[in-house]
């Protein structure tokens, strides 16, 4: 049925019947040195063998380095809210004089048994920031912060972030 005979070698490479399939006779048509653009030239190297260890170590790899990328922006996240609770906590007069430079307005005044001290800051078109402190009568006593309040309005500013948006000059960054 099939009249298709089989294509015997030589030690030399040479045929000894006539190639009658189509590969073999692409074959026998083919140069015996190869050009480029073939599929053979250039002779291309074994491939190495990853070991399946080795894959593995891989993708334990990949998988911490994926945990990491995802992590790393909570740890910024919690690294700045605590900077911002850090400035805003360890606010004091002197602080504050350091920080931001002299204020628009100083009263200290001398309620028995504290003394309340109040250091308003301009802020140009957006108003002004009012921000109070108290210590008690002693002299070794620490100022302690109280408030801070818009000097035109009822609003006060509780959070850190409110804090430091009202007197950027409180972060520690800027």
């Amino acid at each position: 049925m099939d009249d298709t005979k089989p294509v015997v070698s030589s030690e030399f490479g040479e045929s000894t019947e006539t190639p009658t399939t189509k590969k073999a006779v692409a074959r026998a048509e083919s140069p015996a040195t190869p050009k480029p653009g073939d599929s053979t030239w250039p002779a291309r190297p074994a491939k190495a063998k990853v070991p399946p260890w080795l894959i593995g170590v891989y993708v334990l790899a990949g998988a911490v380095a994926l945990v990491l990328l995802f992590q790393i922006s909570g740890w910024i996240g919690t690294a700045r809210q605590t900077r911002i609770q850090r400035a805003v906590d360890s606010v004091t007069p002197e602080r504050l004089l350091a920080r931001c430079g002299p204020p628009a307005e100083d009263v200290t005044k001398d309620v028995f048994p504290i003394l309340m001290r109040t250091m308003s800051y301009s802020r140009g078109s957006k108003g002004g920031v009012v921000v109070a402190f108290s210590r008690t009568a002693e002299e070794k006593s620490d100022w302690v912060f109280l408030s801070m309040k818009d000097a035109s309005g009822p609003m006060t500013y509780t959070t850190p972030e409110a804090q430091i948006a009202a007197l950027p000059c409180l972060d520690s960054r800027k």
